[in-house]
């Protein structure tokens, strides 16, 4: 499955609080997802990347 990865920037919804380690998928209907689901993202290098702190 493919899909996009989107970063809520704080700078452009000053009135929508979420916390900055927040991530939204935008991705096809996919049965069985849900809050709380473990899933696995491959993102090339070059486009993204993670860090853990």
């Amino acid at each position: 499955m493919s899909g996009w990865i989107y970063f809520p920037h704080p700078d452009t919804k000053p009135t929508h609080f979420q916390t900055p380690d927040v991530l939204e998928l935008l991705l096809p209907w996919t049965e069985g997802l849900g809050y709380g689901t473990r899933i696995r993202l491959d993102v090339p290098a070059e486009q993204m990347s993670f860090r853990s702190e």
